[in-house]
């Protein structure tokens, strides 16, 4: 689940709490649009605006930990 930076992650088995992480290092426009889950990672995709420009970065996860593994810049049609 993903709220304004924030990522949260649940057991789909028991519903408890996994981990949660605040998204770093963007700017203050910033805000989670979209939360994918895969395989052992999760994806955010992070929206904001620098220099007058519309920016979007999936950020991917490590599903179990939720240690941040890497950062691309999104396609341009999702």
């Amino acid at each position: 689940m993903g709220a304004g930076l924030t990522v949260s992650a649940y057991s789909a088995a028991t519903g408890a709490a996994l981990w949660t992480d605040t998204l770093a290092g963007f700017p203050a426009s910033a805000a989670i649009v979209s939360v994918r889950t895969w395989p052992g990672e999760v994806t955010a995709g992070v929206s904001y605006s620098q220099a007058g420009s519309a920016h979007r970065t999936e950020v991917v996860l490590v599903g179990p930990t939720g240690v941040q593994s890497g950062r691309y810049p999104a396609s341009p049609y999702g």
